[in-house]
């Protein structure tokens, strides 16, 4: 930072912001980046956008990193439609198999134009190992306000 410099040990990953976006293009989305210590970290997203669903991110798990293939959620919500939990499927181009279970910490809702995105930090085990991260659910606020309205059972 300037003229100083800060040294520290340790591990990270993040996607990289490539510029503005038009989020209402979006339906919905779900955006996940979780870490389990330097060697297992995960990173998915998963749109619908114009009727298809589209996927992307990796599994890093036994030193080697692989793209996705499938995503299965599973998603406990409070009564504001706030991920309390989400349980990942993950399956990837190695064909491992890969379970993660996430528990919500801290929330934060991120009102944009037509749009509310919610963030929560959390704790979580990836294939059984401690870590924490972020889920980010992407919604039209007026499909979310009819969902915090009317209060559906999910149709399995």
């Amino acid at each position: 930072m300037g003229d100083r410099q800060v040294a520290f040990d340790t591990t990270g990953h993040r996607d990289h912001s490539w510029g503005p976006r038009d989020y209402r293009a979006l339906f919905h989305w779900k955006w996940v980046s979780l870490q389990a210590g330097p060697t297992t970290a995960i990173h998915a997203m998963q749109a619908w956008y114009q009727g298809q669903t589209w996927l992307n991110g990796y599994v890093l798990r036994d030193g080697e990193l692989a793209p996705l293939t499938s995503l299965r959620t599973r998603i406990a919500f409070d009564d504001d439609v706030i991920q309390r939990s989400v349980e990942l499927r993950l399956v990837d181009e190695l064909g491992r198999r890969t379970l993660v279970e996430a528990e919500r910490f801290a929330v934060g809702v991120i009102p944009l134009p037509g749009t509310s995105v919610v963030e929560t930090g959390c704790r979580c085990t990836i294939a059984g190992q401690p870590g924490a991260g972020g889920v980010e659910l992407g919604w039209s606020s007026d499909y979310l306000d009819y969902l915090r309205t009317t209060r559906h059972e999910p149709v399995v």
